[in-house]
């Protein structure tokens, strides 16, 4: 090859691509870069000659760049550099693979003033072609530095390409590694365990070199987050069935020890994934209490910290990743990923829910009818009727509301030793709240727009974060406290006015405005009802 032709630039639409790389690349974490390098190594690898054996590895050179190594892998050309990664979304992925890997390494890399150096030869070869992919001038983007590059003799045999990432600030893999945390002094620990978690499976060999202190290097082996997690020993597999999920997802789970230290190396925190064509998508660069929420929609209250997730999304199901490779699409849009969410809730497997010290919440009407019961029978005493026994039971001379006569406008005598049954409704033209005298019923309506209103103010000016608490215990509590007022106004009603009334009477006193006690009080008792809640979800997530 000619070192005459030494830059090829994109002058045609060269501004152009150069404004979308930075335009798509804000905000993507440098460490993508990486995992990209890994996705295109493997896919050189199946596109490599059927009798070599394949191997990646990933460590770095004499002047510090992180380097992904392919072995058996297909011979990475001039050619095909200036027919791939000279054009925005295409690397040569062969036309029956789904998405352009093209657009993240550009996006990945050069939105990070990085530049990516390949080295590639053929096997029973020596030498081999070299190039770099990055800025050329100011705004201009495309391939430079091409010349012959001569690999070692033990390489000779095998077919080699490798992609050293390069930086302008200094040695790449001391970027890596910092971004990603060392452990304990040896660097490249969490580089192998980033890669463990953005890969289900590994398509051939991964390794991974650590370095100690004195520099001294060790491979470790990467296999991705499916091994890890049958290595807890507590695994287990099932097909997820429900709305919107495709058929033949499987959804993964692992408990890992309460104890990190003695946990899988590179399976030590908790997360949620979604695989598709072996890479995964996780929300593992979340926070640990926006994690802990997509647990909680899992059905999953307590001990989530001890949890992976992944589902496995089949290749045929039309899913499809996007080009910068961060999320998942099926028909142009995101993944529902609360319907898969929703789907694993039905089925949770029974070791989790054997973890779940605190339950999913139901709204418990017996219970608050008890409470209310032992407080109207403190406050009121004797005025509202008999007593309950010193055993908890009812009297049986008691009997609720017992009309005399069906007879409209007839007196009925009432006792609130019988409390009100209570339905809600969800209508947006009826009261908050209301009392049906023949049934005994009082109606609270959270389609009113009162009851919308205290709901986002509750929310809103509240001192917690709430998002651990689903959106049906919140209205269950608020539907809960609006019944507790409209029995209490009852209550009152019928100490001030009597027992013996017709219904026609009750019903023209106990008004939707009588029966809505709400205020401030009532404000306080819903955030500190959450509070607590909210409070044992957390200790429940630490034990």
């Amino acid at each position: 090859m000619s070192e005459v032709e030494d830059t090829i630039s994109m002058h045609m639409s060269n501004r152009s691509i150069w404004n979308v790389v930075n335009l798509l690349g804000q905000g993507v974490p440098i460490e993508m870069s990486l995992r990209e390098l890994v996705q295109n190594a493997f896919e050189a690898c199946n596109r490599g000659s059927a009798h070599s054996e394949k191997h990646v590895r990933v460590n770095k050179d004499s002047q510090g760049n992180i380097t992904v190594i392919n072995y058996g892998g297909d011979f990475f050309s001039l050619d095909a550099a200036k027919e791939n990664l000279n054009t925005l979304g295409n690397s040569g992925n062969s036309s029956d693979m789904v998405g352009n890997f093209g657009v993240g390494a550009k996006i990945s890399v050069l939105a990070n003033d990085h530049e990516i150096r390949y080295s590639s030869k053929k096997e029973n070869e020596k030498n081999g072609t070299s190039f770099t992919i990055g800025v050329i001038g100011s705004q201009d983007y495309g391939l430079k530095d091409m010349k012959i590059s001569s690999f070692s003799m033990k390489e000779f045999s095998k077919s080699v390409t490798s992609a050293t990432i390069i930086s302008e600030a200094g040695g790449s893999w001391d970027t890596f590694n910092a971004a990603l945390s060392p452990n304990n002094g040896v660097s490249g620990w969490n580089i192998g365990k980033f890669l463990s978690n953005r890969f289900f499976k590994t398509r051939c060999k991964l390794d991974v070199a650590t370095y100690n202190k004195d520099g001294k290097s060790k491979y470790v082996r990467v296999h991705g987050a499916l091994h890890c997690m049958k290595q807890t020993q507590r695994y287990g597999k099932f097909n997820l069935v429900g709305n919107n999920i495709p058929a033949g997802t499987i959804a993964h789970w692992c408990i890992m020890n309460e104890k990190k230290t003695n946990r899988n190396k590179f399976l030590q925190d908790y997360y949620i994934g979604f695989s598709l064509r072996d890479e995964l998508l996780t929300n593992l660069d979340n926070s640990c209490a926006s994690r802990t929420t997509d647990f909680t929609k899992c059905g999953v209250l307590s001990n989530a910290n001890r949890l992976v997730v992944i589902f496995e999304i089949p290749n045929d199901s039309g899913f499809v990743w996007n080009g910068a490779r961060n999320n998942i699409l099926y028909d142009k849009k995101s993944i529902k990923k609360d319907d898969f969410y929703a789907a694993f809730r039905k089925q949770m497997p029974d070791k989790i829910s054997e973890l779940q010290i605190e339950k999913e919440y139901e709204f418990d009407l017996d219970k608050i009818q008890k409470e209310l019961m032992k407080e109207l029978n403190d406050f009121f005493m004797s005025s509202l009727g008999p007593l309950l026994n010193s055993s908890g039971r009812k009297p049986s001379s008691g009997g609720g509301t017992t009309p005399t006569s069906s007879t409209s406008g007839q007196k009925f005598k009432f006792s609130l030793n019988k409390i009100p049954n209570l339905v809600e409704s969800d209508n947006e033209d009826a009261p908050i709240v209301s009392y049906l005298v023949d049934s005994n019923t009082i109606v609270v309506n959270h389609g009113s727009p009162v009851f919308k209103l205290r709901r986002s103010k509750i929310v809103e000016n509240a001192d917690k974060d709430y998002n651990l608490i689903s959106d049906k215990e919140i209205d269950g509590t608020i539907r809960g406290e609006i019944y507790r007022g409209a029995v209490y106004a009852m209550a009152e009603f019928y100490m001030v006015e009597g027992k013996n009334h017709t219904p026609e009477e009750v019903e023209e006193f106990l008004t939707p405005d009588k029966l809505d006690c709400w205020g401030m009080t009532n404000n306080r008792a819903v955030r500190v009802r959450l509070g607590h809640r909210l409070t044992r979800l957390m200790n429940s997530l630490d034990t």
